[in-house]
């Protein structure tokens, strides 16, 4: 796994030790390395997934921007609120930027997926700024698992932790 990429708060909190394999204390193999498929499809996962990065050009950037300005517009958020689905203008663009996406080889081709994914990106780039800038504690779960001793959460659930961090 290419760490490069990275954003560099969360560059070390990267885990793939399992990639080269694991050999126990007594030197024998527990884990097989990784092959060439494997180690690309950990990259892309990470690429997309952890750093909210995709594949694009300028055409799909133009395509998924179109997306986004139709899916926000207040008659096509009512309409889909009153009928629970999208109207044909949203769906098309939203068609249009899949199609493109999945062309271009991501994983999460999906505009809807890609959207979360790229807003939870920026959330977790903001508290790690602001947080930092503050001098605060990271408050985000992501956070707490990385930053703290596994073994004092042994029996705590993500509720407990939010309202730890809201106190």
């Amino acid at each position: 796994m290419r760490k490069k990429g990275a954003r560099v708060h969360r560059q070390d909190f990267i885990e793939s030790s399992y990639v080269h394999g694991i050999i126990n204390v007594h030197g024998e193999q527990v884990i097989r390395p990784l092959n060439l498929e494997e180690r690309q499809f950990l990259d892309n996962y990470y690429k997309e997934f952890v750093h909210g990065t995709f594949v694009t050009d300028k055409e799909s950037t133009m395509l998924f921007k179109i997306a986004k300005r139709v899916s926000k517009k207040p008659e096509n958020v009512k309409f889909f609120e009153e009928n629970g689905f999208h109207p044909e203008e949203v769906e098309q663009a939203v068609n249009a930027f899949n199609q493109k996406s999945k062309a271009l080889g991501n994983m999460a081709c999906d505009f809807w997926q890609q959207r979360d994914i790229n807003s939870d990106d920026y959330k977790r780039r903001f508290d790690i700024q602001n947080n930092a800038s503050k001098g605060l504690q990271l408050e985000s779960f992501e956070d707490i698992q990385y930053m703290s001793n596994v073994d004092d959460f042994v029996d705590t659930i993500i509720e407990d932790l939010i309202t730890e961090s809201e106190e």
